[in-house]
């Protein structure tokens, strides 16, 4: 148990250590409260994949009425 716990700390070092030798710049200190996700598109995804649904549902929706609708639904 213990060298598999070694072996997964080694994994995760390796894979990090790129990010723990940055060299910390006053101009990388002011993006440390950036937002590390972006909800818009998350949301446009969201409503890409209900569109998927809606083509099943009505094949001869035109791209531009499936466009409107996805319009519509982010304002």
């Amino acid at each position: 148990m213990e060298a598999c716990i070694h072996a997964i700390v080694d994994v995760l070092e390796h894979q990090y250590r790129k990010y723990s030798d940055v060299d910390i710049t006053e101009k990388l200190k002011e993006t440390k409260f950036a937002r590390t996700h972006n909800i818009d598109t998350e949301e446009v995804m969201g409503m890409f994949s209900a569109t998927i649904v809606t083509i099943q549902r009505a094949p001869n929706a035109t791209i531009c009425f499936l466009s409107c609708k996805m319009r519509a639904q982010k304002k």
